[in-house]
């Protein structure tokens, strides 16, 4: 009696175990088939709509230091409170289109705008930049320099925002078009 019990044990315990095909792969059964999730959907994504490129008058041709040094592809983005000394970029936008930096530019306030001339360089490099911020840090320091953000977004006066801290803010630097065109200077 208990032979009978054992193959009929071992019979069920066999139709239980997964069998395996002749590479050792182990097939499904239709029970394994119910627990694999149906591939989800992809959601269209829209073409991003947004400028890469502006209008307007270059840098170099902006302010009280207009041909200090050329920044011809780029124009200046004066924030909406235009009287605000110590401004930066909005936490929010900031964090949405960062590409990279604070890249340390050895320059000072009182050499305003050589930061923003070297600034340019780095933005050039950076296929995907379409706009950088200057800032002075460590105002009135040793150790006072000017850092350099890059963004992959133009920058609009309402995402330079006041700025409690002793920062001085050197202004935002948007890409011009080429032009008429929407090309990229």
């Amino acid at each position: 009696m208990l032979l009978p019990t054992l193959i009929l044990f071992f019979l069920t315990l066999a139709q239980a175990a997964p069998s395996f095909n002749f590479l050792g792969i182990r097939n499904l059964s239709p029970a394994d088939s119910r627990r694999i999730p149906s591939p989800v959907q992809a959601t269209p994504v829209m073409a991003s709509s947004a400028p890469e490129c502006t209008h307007g008058a270059p840098a170099s041709q902006q302010g009280p230091n207009a041909t200090a040094y050329p920044i011809d592809g780029y124009t200046k983005v004066i924030p909406l409170d235009n009287a605000t000394v110590s401004y930066g970029v909005r936490r929010e936008w900031e964090g949405s289109h960062y590409v990279s930096g604070p890249h340390y530019l050895g320059a000072g306030h009182l050499t305003d705008p050589y930061a923003a001339f070297k600034c340019q360089y780095t933005c050039n490099a950076e296929d995907s930049c379409r706009a950088y911020f200057i800032q002075y840090v460590s105002v009135n320091t040793e150790d006072e320099h000017a850092e350099c953000t890059l963004y992959d977004a133009l920058l609009q006066p309402e995402m330079l925002v006041a700025i409690a801290n002793t920062t001085i803010g050197g202004g935002g630097y948007d890409k011009l078009c080429n032009g008429t065109t929407s090309e990229l200077v």
